[in-house]
């Protein structure tokens, strides 16, 4: 029973650039707005309790992480994360592209993957709010993404992912 969720930011807006999206394992996405990933938020979730929380450069790999441990909650179909920009390497005032994917060992490891939209890192009574939507496109009970959101409070990247089903299910 794992699942491994992931948050996706195009730092540098090249798609050129990063891990692209538009293929995963010799699979295409078929994303209509692809990204060039430079940084991905791992939140991963195996026999009933996290064991892969981290950040990191996917071209570099998760073995040389960013952020590890990251300040996080779960409750039923949410999962919420809290980041420091600076642990990120972002910083107040920079756009970057956002979306995410899951997989997860049932239903043969399908991966959910989530269209892209542009996020701008500003905090403020204002902030603005980057969200997208993902129609319930998997099989899967647990873990089909539904909605992805971030946005900056202070100097904090706050992320939220909403699943069809319960996010990060237990061992039962």
């Amino acid at each position: 029973n794992r699942y491994y969720y992931h948050w996706l930011f195009d730092t540098d807006n090249d798609t050129a650039t990063g891990f692209k999206n538009d293929a995963y394992e010799g699979n295409p996405t078929d994303l209509a707005k692809p990204i060039g990933v430079d940084l991905v938020v791992q939140f991963g979730w195996r026999d009933g309790k996290p064991n892969g929380l981290a950040a990191y450069d996917p071209l570099v790999g998760d073995d040389s992480p960013l952020v590890v441990d990251y300040a996080f909650s779960v409750s039923g179909d949410t999962i919420n994360a809290v980041i420091a920009l600076s642990d990120l390497k972002l910083t107040a005032g920079q756009s970057v592209g956002f979306s995410a994917f899951q997989e997860g060992a049932s239903d043969g490891w399908s991966v959910d993957w989530v269209e892209s939209d542009s996020l701008t890192l500003v905090g403020g009574a204002s902030a603005p709010v980057t969200s997208v939507d993902d129609p319930k496109d998997m099989a899967d009970s647990s873990g089909d993404i539904k909605n992805i959101s971030a946005h900056v409070e202070g100097d904090n990247l706050h992320l939220s992912m909403s699943v069809y089903g319960i996010a990060a299910p237990s061992v039962d």
